[in-house]
């Protein structure tokens, strides 16, 4: 039964929340919600709807504060747009609060959904203000009007009108009040750990945005680079978090942060402040290529990222081989190209000379960039890419113990739709570390792991991308342009090993070749250098306009391939080391999938596979097991 009361009086929690808001046309006092949720976030630019939020394992439970005095929307939309969306619709009468589960098949008013999965539990109307909360099931197990709620990239869609309608079969349009925004609901927090960044033994770098002064456009990607304090000991970074400018939150989309294996000079660290990918026809020096790394990536609703208590991010002092300049890219989003947005918004370091017991690494895993170089057809609904990191990379670098894999960050360009970092050992698939259905370019965070997973010298590791080119004329080529493509997946892992990248690719050209030249009868020139992005492309092959069919074809063509090349590299070895080569490796014969459990089966098992399964391959890890353990308790 929801409550229907006036609710004047929030509870003080959450002292980062705004109580003001002051907008173009009026102050806009912003009330603190009913109770403390880890999560909170403006939806919209103009800040006119926040949404704060809760889960366990099985319920989801949303409060939603919207400047308005008639009814809100807030749902969940497989592409961003109505067309099957699940959503609920709301609003407060005389005190009364109403909420309905609805089910968009396409661009008019969604209909009521025939089970009604969503629960009230409060609602109120204060001032300017419609607050509704609510909870549901992360899954409904109603496939056919609701859509999970999962560790997938989330669109939120919201919208709102300012009068309340008649009842729930006349509702009237929201007009331009509306909005999407991509959010991770499950993302489990990171603040468990408490860190006192009061304290003496703590340190803190700001690394901002120098007062940038946003063009009219409606996206812009902004980067400048750093230089990193002189130390005369080693120290480790702890803890970042986002330092938001005030009115700006819904303005910074998302922050990352790159580590550059490269030098710069005075007047390259003053003039490194532009657009970044060469938006406005200004380019950056080539050697920003070097700065390939992603240290932290921040998007909005995520608060602190702290990391574990064992394990910190090492800053070297100097005569140690160590990153001395940072690269931050901005993403800012501006729909309603406003001139007038100036921001020095950014990130703030935490380091400590008490040092924890491991450093913690960042491991490159996935496609390689440079040569030989990816290439994706055009026209294509879902074109399929895979990487891996071998067992024989891993039993070069790593120790007997392994690495503890604590957050993932999957990173790939505007044509990905999803991305996967899959487990393997002795040819079986464990739990899998990472899986994006959903993958959106313009919305990349760090994703703390629920539990760590362990990667044992031998295991091997597995990135895909899948990509969705139905929308671009000609090939897709690998490269740092939004334009061009990646498939990469960054691991946060302890304790650090000399492994700081483990890419591979398979023999593009040739394929290319023995596709475009025997089957199509294509007239194709020699491998040429992209002078603006300094990555490999070759006429005739970029002008090539694929078909869905040779799509499918090409497709079938290199996931079929018997062998790869891979790239194990070590510190101090980037991809823009001269004369670079490679090993060619067998495909792993992969002897058992993995299967997710499906939550709305009563008969469903708790793991992915029976304890007798796995039985061989625990016992042959008995003894790496307990090293593990006893390494991790000395």
């Amino acid at each position: 039964m929801a409550e229907s009361c006036i609710h004047g009086i929030y509870w003080a929690h959450a002292a980062s929340f705004r109580l003001l808001l002051l907008t173009a046309a009026a102050a806009w006092i912003v009330p603190l919600p009913s109770q403390h949720y880890p999560y909170q976030v403006p939806l919209d630019e103009g800040e006119n709807v926040w949404l704060h939020w809760s889960f366990d394992k099985i319920w989801i439970t949303f409060e939603v504060h919207v400047k308005t005095t008639g009814w809100v929307g807030l749902g969940f939309s497989p592409s961003g747009g109505m067309e099957g969306a699940d959503l609920v619709i709301g609003w407060v009468k005389n005190g009364k609060p109403f909420l309905r589960d609805r089910y968009a098949e396409k661009q008019q008013l969604p209909r009521i959904d025939k089970n009604q999965d969503y629960e009230l539990l409060l609602g109120s109307e204060v001032g300017q203000t419609t607050m509704l909360k609510f909870r549901r099931k992360l899954h409904t197990c109603d496939s056919s009007e609701d859509i999970p709620i999962t560790t997938d990239t989330m669109r939120v869609i919201y919208a709102w009108n300012d009068v309340d309608p008649p009842g729930h079969d006349s509702i009237d349009y929201h007009g331009e009040q509306r909005g999407v925004r991509s959010l991770f609901l499950l993302d489990p927090p990171t603040n468990n750990n408490k860190i006192d960044v009061e304290s003496d033994n703590v340190k803190h770098i700001n690394i901002l945005n120098r007062n940038v002064s946003l063009p009219p456009v409606k996206t812009v990607y902004w980067c400048e680079l750093y230089e990193l304090p002189d130390l005369d000991a080693k120290h480790h970074v702890i803890r970042v978090e986002p330092r938001i400018q005030f009115g700006n939150k819904g303005v910074v989309h998302h922050i990352l942060l790159y580590t550059c294996h490269s030098q710069f000079d005075r007047n390259e660290l003053t003039s490194v402040s532009a657009p970044c990918y060469g938006m406005g026809n200004v380019f950056l020096p080539p050697n920003i290529l070097a700065c390939d790394t992603i240290l932290y990536a921040w998007a909005i609703g995520r608060e602190a990222f702290n990391f574990p208590d064992i394990a910190g991010y090492p800053l070297l002092h100097a005569g140690y081989h160590a990153p001395k300049y940072v690269l931050m890219e901005t993403h800012y989003d501006n729909p309603q190209e406003r001139s007038d947005i100036r921001d020095r918004s950014g990130l703030r370091l935490y380091y400590t000379p008490a040092l924890r017991k491991y450093d913690a690494g960042i491991l490159m895993a996935g496609q390689n960039i440079d040569w030989p170089p990816m290439i994706i057809p055009n026209r294509a609904d879902e074109f399929r890419v895979e990487s891996t990191c071998s067992s024989k990379c891993t039993e070069q670098y790593f120790s007997p113990a392994g690495i503890r894999v604590f957050a993932v960050l999957p990173h790939a360009h505007i044509t990905a739709v999803g991305m996967e970092m899959r487990h393997y050992r002795y040819g079986k698939e464990l739990k899998p570390l990472s899986i994006d259905n959903h993958y959106d370019f313009n919305f990349q965070e760090s994703r703390s792991l629920e539990n760590e997973i362990t990667v044992f010298p031998g295991d091997s590791l597995s990135t895909i991308c899948k990509y969705n080119t139905s929308k671009r004329n000609k090939t897709i080529w690998a490269g740092y342009s939004t334009s061009e493509e990646m498939c990469l997946n960054y691991l946060y892992y302890y304790p650090k090993v000399p492994l700081t990248k483990c890419l591979s690719s398979i023999d593009y050209p040739s394929l290319v070749d023995s596709f475009l030249l025997d089957k199509k009868n294509i007239s194709i020139s020699p491998y040429i250098m992209n002078a603006a992005s300094f990555f490999w492309h070759r006429p005739g092959v970029s002008e090539y306009d694929w078909t869905k069919q040779d799509g499918l074809e090409f497709g079938s063509l290199i996931n079929n391939t018997k062998t790869f090349i891979e790239f194990c590299l070590p510190e101090g070895v980037g991809l823009w080391t001269k004369d670079l080569k490679g090993s060619t490796r067998e495909k792993l014969q992969i002897t058992e999938q993995y299967t997710e459990p499906n939550p709305c089966d009563p008969a469903a098992s708790s793991g992915g596979r029976s304890h007798e399964t796995l039985l061989p391959a625990i016992i042959t890890r008995t003894a790496l097991a307990l090293c593990s353990l006893f390494t991790l308790l000395i």
